[in-house]
């Protein structure tokens, strides 16, 4: 293939999901979940856009997310990526932007595919070819956007009406973009032909991507470049300036430039799209039994039909309930009529507003070393499972304000305490004192499972002081 139509994807993993809340939140977002696939749907996408026709992909991402993505890239064989970190989330056309600009500095250029990181496509082969049938008219300048032929009026999704009329390669002309309707123009759209639903899948050069964004958003195009040529490199991420590229506009990509630039075209698709954004989405992709209830995890269900029941803890009992979704998390509840699963986006903002902290982060914490789970918090004392990975190790650090007892469970742990050094088994245990500085390394092939027992005043993470991290944390 000439090396100008070798494909390079770029994977927008910045997005939270607040729709799907209990099981997506902030830090441990929808995309980094299996929901119908053995697979997350981040790994569904970085497969997706996997093979001979691309390049290894670009991920811009959240820089709490980095861990989250390179494991998950990892698990899959894919390793070496580029992952930018934004240090906040502005949306898809600064990280559009800096992803044309890595593509410029990394390759000289070429064709660039932005695709979300939590979209559904259940045709991948059918959407490669209309990735392949949109190649000409990419690399004669057209900003292409694919959009989804409707099954149905749908009032949760963005609307693009095209002209009668296509360019050289295929793809038609763009008359404009219309935000999500209500039900009566989801109607009048879905009768007429020139409509369809927006993606949110976008193929072009990164050349035209650039060249069209500082006809229109010149300033947000200088603070990118100024942001990635101020980055720094962090092991296999390339953090960009923070002070800089907190500057940037939050803006859509549709809104900074395709809604404004005469070079937007679109290619239809028919591959079994959806954005999965909400429960009712869930539900309707997802097989039910044959009274029309979705079940996951440890669920009854009594006379009850039509709901979306899914439980990752505690078993969940329902009888003479009807077109609900119900989710049980370790820490939260939701219950919500199927129909108004959207409406779970405010319900979120409710409960941060409220203070509660379960709107953004579950008890099982992942870190780059394997995971924590909260067990049990007490008044002076938590309890906590920690699950480090093989060949891991916590970061050399201490507290000053609590105290440690550590139990081994399964694997075996080398514990550093002050300079004492000791290697536990199962059903061993070891204190560590306020203030002492330790460690936690895994040295073996099989994970190592401890029951960490916390007592003290203050128990929060902030308590930790790392003296040093394997994996480019701040230290003091």
């Amino acid at each position: 293939m000439k090396k100008r139509s070798v494909i390079h994807p770029v994977i927008l993993g910045g997005g939270i999901g607040k729709r799907l809340w209990p099981l997506s939140r902030e830090l441990y977002p929808k995309q980094f979940h299996r929901f119908n696939n053995n697979n997350t749907l981040f790994q569904q996408t970085a497969q997706r856009l996997s093979g001979s026709k691309f390049s290894k992909p670009i991920v811009v991402c959240n820089f709490e997310h980095r861990f989250l993505v390179a494991d998950q890239l990892r698990l899959i064989g894919l390793e070496e990526c580029c992952i930018v970190l934004e240090p906040i989330g502005k949306n898809t056309a600064a990280a559009s932007i800096i992803a044309a600009l890595v593509i410029q500095q990394k390759y000289s250029g070429g064709l660039m595919l932005i695709s979300p990181s939590d979209h559904l496509f259940e045709d991948t082969e059918g959407m490669r070819k209309a990735v392949e049938s949109a190649v000409k008219d990419a690399i004669g300048g057209s900003i292409i956007v694919f959009g989804v032929t409707p099954d149905r009026p749908h009032t949760g999704f963005g609307y693009i009406k095209c002209r009668n009329q296509s360019l050289d390669g295929g793809s038609m002309y763009v008359e404009s973009f219309i935000e999500k309707p209500n039900l009566k123009k989801a109607e009048l759209y879905f009768e007429q032909e020139s409509y369809y639903w927006n993606s949110g899948v976008f193929f072009c050069d990164s050349k035209q991507l650039i060249i069209e964004m500082e006809k229109y958003e010149p300033e947000l195009v200088e603070i990118c470049r100024e942001s990635l040529k101020a980055s720094s490199e962090d092991l296999d991420f390339l953090r960009l300036n923070p002070e800089i590229f907190s500057n940037a506009k939050n803006q859509s990509l549709d809104y900074a430039l395709m809604e404004k630039t005469n070079k937007a075209a679109m290619i239809p698709i028919d591959v079994g799209w959806n954005d999965l954004g909400s429960w009712q989405a869930l539900w309707e992709e997802t097989q039910g039994d044959d009274q029309g209830n979705v079940i996951s995890g440890p669920t009854v269900a009594l006379d009850s039909s039509n709901n979306y029941l899914n439980s990752n803890g505690p078993l969940l009992a329902v009888s003479g309930i009807d077109d609900l979704v119900v989710i049980a998390t370790s820490d939260a509840i939701l219950v919500v009529p199927r129909a108004a699963s959207e409406d779970v986006r405010e319900l979120v903002n409710d409960i941060e507003n409220a203070g509660f902290q379960q709107f953004s982060r579950h008890d099982l914490i992942q870190r780059p070393w394997g995971s924590f789970e909260i067990l049990h918090l007490g008044s002076g004392y938590q309890v906590k499972k920690l699950t480090l990975k093989p060949n891991s190790s916590i970061s050399l650090q201490y507290h000053n304000q609590r105290a440690e007892h550590w139990v081994v469970v399964a694997g075996r742990a080398l514990v550093l305490c002050e300079t004492s050094e000791i290697e536990l088994g199962p059903n061993q245990s070891t204190y560590i004192p306020v203030g002492s500085k330790h460690r936690l390394t895994n040295n073996g092939s099989d994970e190592l499972i401890v029951i960490e027992v916390q007592t003290g005043e203050y128990l929060g993470e902030d308590d930790i002081i790392r003296l040093e991290d394997l994996y480019g944390r701040e230290t003091f």
